[in-house]
């Protein structure tokens, strides 16, 4: 049987899995740390400690910029989060439940380095790219 637009079945489920494939593709969005949560509070959950207040979700970049003051933040994300990548800047401590990147890591610092203390997992073939200038 065909519907009104002449598409059998199968032309119908392709479409819907291109549909599906391209939006997948287009919803990544790059969140940059803030670190501007009230007191101590340097969860990557809590959206007020990203820029315009939107917390992550999954498959979202993280930036973790230079002229911020906590540095020593959680992933407090439920364990192999998927997320499209990390961006680096600063001698950060990355620490908490671990996490899924499938776009990988690029780090880019004057002098100390960052620490990562998250068991990664690279679901894709993904860079690690770290370039220190001391």
């Amino acid at each position: 049987m065909k519907n009104s637009f002449g598409f059998g079945p199968a032309q119908v489920l392709s479409l819907a899995i291109c549909v599906v494939a391209v939006t997948t593709a287009q919803s990544a969005t790059t969140r940059t740390w803030t670190g501007n949560a009230p007191g101590v509070n340097a969860l990557w959950n809590v959206s007020t400690n990203w820029s315009n207040t939107n917390a992550p979700v999954a498959g979202d970049a993280l930036v973790f910029p230079t002229n911020v003051t906590k540095l020593q933040v959680t992933n407090d994300f439920a364990n192999n989060t998927d997320f499209a990548s990390f961006d680096i800047r600063n001698s950060y401590i990355l620490r908490g439940n671990g996490l899924d990147l499938s776009n990988g890591v690029t780090v880019s610092t004057t002098g100390s380095v960052p620490v990562i203390h998250i068991n990664l997992r690279l679901i894709a073939n993904c860079p690690f790219e770290v370039d220190n200038q001391t």
